[in-house]
């Protein structure tokens, strides 16, 4: 893992730093809203209600990873999972910032558990998409056997990372009421 974070690290300081705008300006968007707003946020947001029910994200990061997946074929559509490594954050952001008008640490372990992790994977898958893609260049450019077994085995890492990520979504979904119980007494 350290040698790929030392040979891909312009990707990696790109992602890191776009994700980092992302959620401070999250954060940032949510606190600069006036009253009124916030009141209305508020409303429309029933935590209890949420937090009532369990959580099942299995479809929604499946459809994620395999969107991440086609549009590293497609090379134009990259950029909609280069805008996704800003967008996700900014969602967090704000996610995490109006939770915390309830209470800090329920903000900290529902955007935790719920957001963060999932999106760590996801910018593991992204930053494994932008390779794809290049690869996929240099193999449309000249038509090295070398570039096909290292594209196949960029696959596999991508399979077993969406695997990964899979994996902990059924775990979370199997302990989301406990999970979300704890976090009621919070409110």
């Amino acid at each position: 893992m350290a040698k790929n974070i030392v040979k891909y690290h312009s990707i990696y300081l790109f992602i890191s730093i776009l994700t980092l705008i992302g959620f401070i300006t999250g954060l940032c968007y949510y606190k600069v809203q006036n009253d009124s707003i916030k009141q209305n946020i508020k409303e429309s947001i029933n935590i209890e209600k949420d937090l009532s029910s369990g959580t099942n994200n299995i479809l929604k990061r499946t459809k994620s990873s395999v969107n991440i997946l086609i549009n590293s074929f497609l090379i134009i559509t990259q950029l909609s999972n280069i805008s996704n490594v800003f967008i996700k954050p900014f969602e967090i952001g704000f996610i995490s910032s109006f939770l915390s008008t309830y209470n800090f640490k329920l903000s900290i372990i529902y955007t935790t558990i719920y957001h963060i992790i999932p999106l760590l994977f996801s910018l593991i898958l992204t930053r494994i998409s932008i390779t794809i893609s290049i690869n996929i260049i240099k193999l449309l450019i000249k038509r090295d056997k070398k570039t096909f077994k290292h594209l196949k085995l960029i696959f596999l890492k991508y399979i077993l990372i969406t695997s990964f990520l899979l994996i902990y979504e059924i775990i979370i979904s199997i302990f989301s009421t406990n999970i979300n119980s704890y976090l009621m007494t919070f409110i």
